[in-house]
């Protein structure tokens, strides 16, 4: 197994089959771990100098009890670790609020990837060549990748919620390839892979910005990812580099033209031939310069600052907007004292305010 091609490793799990239920199995023995977490820290909430897995909203809010003394690793070296402060719990808040800021309204395909860390790209480019649709549902599509070099597994699994999908099987005319393009390879999405990279550095992240599918985080990665950078593991990039391929929307496409014209919600899956095909496309072809994962930071962050701009000027008018109103209310006021105006007069125009 050691010696063995990602390629053959994934082809090999591919015509294995099965590949739902032990998607299934390992959802739930992620979701066993995660309960033996919270009872553990239930168990030691009350317990003198007991340190607790997981920060919960209550606690980031203000509510923690210091005497635990829980770590943290922001702004400390790689691998150290250090006592939580109040300080610190404060700038979590603050990466909250932003974060939940920065994902207002969903994020797109190409957002995903431009704004992941930079290690996850090249490790994305470097270990994770494969990704292969293994089925669907109404708008969340199964994908199962490549692993990397020292997984002890063949495959992940990424599943992928297209937000526009329902609303475009009922687009009442044929939907054109571009739709597809602009709706759903480059349209808002939520996701989640079974990797314990997703799982503790980005389930939370991507919780409070509501662009997780599936299980819900409530614990702060304090440890692994306190600063609240990146959004998306490896196995994810590739999958959604996948998807804006040409390959990619192709698949998207025929998909959705048959929810369009057989059972809609129906649950489909990919044949072991057609998975062992889109496969071999890949592997032909990840050498070329267009199989790299690219992302483009300074273009996502331009666009926040941006839109943080456009929401400034459009509070600074509806302030100007409330002061107008509010001035001409007190002139209004003062004609009616004056018996210039009339109390209907003066009702009429100041509900016209």
């Amino acid at each position: 197994m050691a010696n063995e091609l990602p390629a053959d490793r994934l082809r090999e799990a591919l015509l294995k089959g099965g590949l739902n239920k032990d998607r299934q199995a390992r959802e739930r023995d992620a979701n066993r771990q995660r309960r033996i977490a919270e009872k553990e820290r239930e168990s030691e909430d009350d317990k003198k100098g007991s340190k607790p897995t997981f920060l919960r909203p209550s606690d980031i809010a203000g509510d923690y009890d210091f005497k635990r003394a829980l770590q943290t690793t922001l702004n400390m070296p790689e691998g150290m670790t250090r006592p939580l402060t109040r300080e610190d719990l404060q700038a979590f808040a603050a990466n909250i609020e932003q974060m939940k800021k920065a994902y207002k309204g969903g994020i797109s395909v190409a957002q995903v990837i431009s704004l992941s860390r930079q290690e996850d790209i090249d490790r994305a480019n470097k270990e994770i060549k494969y990704a292969v649709p293994v089925g669907r549902k109404n708008g969340v599509f199964r994908f199962t990748t490549n692993s990397g070099p020292k997984s002890d597994v063949p495959n992940h699994y990424v599943q992928v919620e297209f937000l526009a999908f329902n609303e475009l099987v009922f687009h009442p005319d044929r939907v054109k390839t571009t739709t597809v393009r602009n709706r759903l390879a480059n349209g808002r999405v939520k996701f989640e892979c079974d990797c314990g990279r997703f799982n503790y550095w980005f389930r939370y992240l991507n919780t409070v910005a509501g662009t997780v599918l599936g299980r819900k985080e409530g614990g702060f990665p304090k440890i692994r990812n306190p600063n609240m950078t990146g959004i998306a593991c490896k196995h994810i990039l590739r999958t959604m580099h996948w998807i804006k391929s040409a390959s990619g929307q192709q698949y998207i496409s025929q998909a959705l033209e048959k929810e369009r014209t057989k059972q809609v919600g129906a649950k489909y899956k990919t044949g072991k031939n057609q998975m062992v095909q889109h496969l071999t496309q890949q592997v032909a072809k990840e050498h070329l310069k267009r199989s790299q994962i690219k992302g483009n930071l300074n273009r996502e962050v331009a666009k926040l600052e941006a839109r943080a701009k456009r929401e400034a000027q459009a509070l600074i008018r509806k302030q100007r907007e409330q002061e107008t109103r509010h001035q001409a209310a007190i002139k209004l006021k003062n004609l009616f004292e004056q018996g210039i105006l009339s109390k209907d007069e003066y009702d009429l125009l100041t509900k016209r305010l």
